[in-house]
């Protein structure tokens, strides 16, 4: 049995990817896709906190707004800064 390794940011750079080749995607469609990515099932709330706002109390790392943002129509793009940890499918 092989094992994938999985580094560092790697859901991360997962979600870039995915949001580059599919821009709009929905919450849902994302949080499949990293599961099938990382081997396990999916359920309502795994990986959320890729897509989650934190209130303003929380001091945690927050990707909505900085890495890829909410459009009008409930999909999400990237932001500029969020092309940055995209990979180019030639590179991957």
């Amino acid at each position: 049995m092989t094992t994938k390794t999985f580094k560092r940011g790697d859901n991360l750079r997962f979600i870039a990817d995915y949001l580059l080749e599919n821009p709009g995607a929905r919450y849902t469609e994302i949080t499949k896709a990293l599961c099938a990515y990382r081997g396990r099932g999916w359920d309502r709330g795994v990986y959320c906190r890729y897509l989650t706002i934190l209130p303003p109390w929380n001091t945690g790392t927050t990707y909505p707004g900085n890495l890829w943002e909410k459009t009008p129509c409930g999909g999400w793009m990237l932001t500029v800064k969020g092309m940055g940890y995209a990979t180019p499918s030639r590179d991957r």
